[in-house]
């Protein structure tokens, strides 16, 4: 993985964790999510339409950021843990659906998931077509219908209000946090 991609997520990570109580107030985390997974697959060297479609697997998989392995595991893509390959995982979590890889955050699944596509040589700049071929040929998914979910689940990307919002909180978050120290 590039070092900009992890630069970059770990500032996103850092203002992820001091805006998400304001995003949750207003009812803006899933937007801001999608727009996480945008950004840090833009800086791992994914086309538009395939990062796009990272968005729109883990809605899928999330069950639009909904799911018991998001809420308790930060895991948004269903990753099992790995034996083989590098992960960002932390652990591991049993849910009803079977074992699944624990995340400190939701930048660390997003990751995972970068990386599973680098382990298996997955092209990235590939066009969004024969990039979900290829995913699903390395054994991603066993749902024969998989392919046609994925591609029929909405991105619901509201770059704006995603950026904004978070914009926002993030600079208040940190004006309280000065104002505090040098208070």
């Amino acid at each position: 993985m590039n070092y900009k991609a992890t630069l970059y997520t770990a500032i996103v990570r850092l203002l992820y964790y001091l805006a998400y109580p304001v995003l949750k107030l207003t009812g803006s985390v899933g937007n801001f999510e999608s727009t996480l997974i945008y950004f840090i697959a833009r800086c791992s060297g994914y086309t538009k339409q395939n990062a796009l479609m990272l968005v729109k697997q883990a809605r899928l998989e999330s069950g639009g950021y909904t799911s018991r392995a998001r809420r308790e595991a930060n895991n948004i893509f269903g990753m099992k843990m790995p034996r083989k390959r590098a992960t960002t995982a932390i652990g591991t979590i049993t849910l009803n659906e079977g074992e699944f890889a624990r995340y400190r955050s939701i930048a660390d699944s997003v990751l995972d998931r970068i990386l599973l596509d680098e382990y298996f040589k997955t092209r990235k700049t590939q066009n969004w077509e024969d990039y979900i071929e290829e995913v699903l040929l390395n054994g991603y998914a066993t749902d024969e219908k998989y392919k046609e979910k994925w591609i029929a689940t909405p991105a619901h990307m509201d770059f704006n209000a995603g950026y904004i919002t978070a914009g926002i909180y993030t600079a208040l978050a940190i004006i309280f946090i000065l104002y505090k120290r040098h208070r």
